[in-house]
C-alpha cells in the first residue's frame, strides 16, 4: 500500500477488475441466445471477446452464430439487456469501495480505462456517491475506437486525470490478458487481480509487478 500511495494516480479496468460481471454476463447472454434458440458456449467465445468493445463483440456474435440481424440491431438489444441488469445487479468487488475511498482520502486521483460502455460504468458507479464524485476520468474503447491491448487508452486516461508521466506516477489494475498486455506497455506499476478470467493465468501473473486475489488486503 505504501508503494501505491507514493503515486499520483490509479487507473482501474472495470469489467472483472472492479466488478465481477461473470454472472451478470451469463444472465444477459442466456436471455439473448435463448430468444434465438441458440446453444452458446461461454468458453468458446470468451477468448475472442476479451478486451473488445460491445460493438465489436456484437460483430463477433453475428459472424460466429450467423445471426440475421444487423450489428446495430444486435447492439441495441444487448444494450437494453445490459441496462436492465447492470445497475440493479452489479456491485463493486469485495474491498474495492473501501480501497478507492482510501485512495481518494489520500488525494490520489482515480480513473477508469475499460472496454465497457461509459453508460454501463456510470450506472454502477452511481450507486457509490463518493466514488462517482471523485472519478477524474473514464475512458472507453468505444470512445477512442481502439480495443485493448492498445496502450492509448491508458495514456488518454492519464492525461485526462492530469498525469502525463504514467510510467512513474500511475498504478494500473487489470485482470484480463489483453488488458495486462496493454497496461504492460506503459511501464507503469501493474497490479493484476484474480477474476473469472481463467485463460493464460501464469502468463498474466508473470507480466504483473504484483498479483492480488482481492482488494481487502490493500485496506488493512
Amino acid at each position: 500500500m505504501k508503494l501505491i500511495c507514493s503515486k499520483k494516480g490509479v487507473i482501474f479496468d472495470f469489467d472483472g477488475t472492479l466488478v465481477d460481471t461473470s454472472k451478470v454476463w451469463n444472465i444477459i447472454d442466456k436471455q439473448f441466445f435463448e430468444r434465438r434458440g441458440i446453444d452458446y458456449n461461454f468458453e468458446e467465445y470468451w477468448p475472442l471477446i476479451q478486451g473488445k468493445s460491445l460493438k465489436d463483440i456484437c460483430c463477433i456474435f453475428k459472424d460466429l452464430y450467423q445471426l440475421n440481424e444487423s450489428v446495430e440491431q444486435i447492439l441495441a438489444e444487448y444494450n437494453q439487456l445490459i441496462q436492465l441488469t447492470f445497475k440493479n445487479k452489479l456491485k463493486l468487488r469485495d474491498g474495492a469501495q473501501q480501497f478507492i475511498e482510501l485512495l481518494i482520502s489520500k488525494h490520489i486521483k482515480v480513473g477508469i480505462a475499460s472496454s465497457c460502455s461509459k453508460k454501463n460504468i456510470l450506472d454502477v458507479i452511481s450507486n457509490y456517491p463518493i466514488i462517482q464524485q471523485n472519478i477524474k476520468a473514464i475512458v472507453t474503447s468505444e470512445e477512442i475506437n481502439m480495443n485493448k491491448p492498445c496502450v492509448q487508452i491508458y495514456q488518454i486516461c492519464g492525461e485526462l486525470m492530469g498525469i502525463c508521466n504514467i510510467k512513474d506516477d500511475i498504478v494500473i489494475f487489470e485482470d484480463s490478458y489483453n488488458g495486462i498486455l496493454g497496461a504492460k506497455q506503459t511501464e507503469a506499476l501493474l497490479i493484476g487481480i484474480s477474476s473469472f478470467e481463467k485463460s493464460k493465468f501464469i502468463e498474466r501473473q508473470n507480466m504483473c509487478n504484483l498479483w492480488i486475489e482481492n482488494y481487502q488486503n490493500l485496506t488493512e
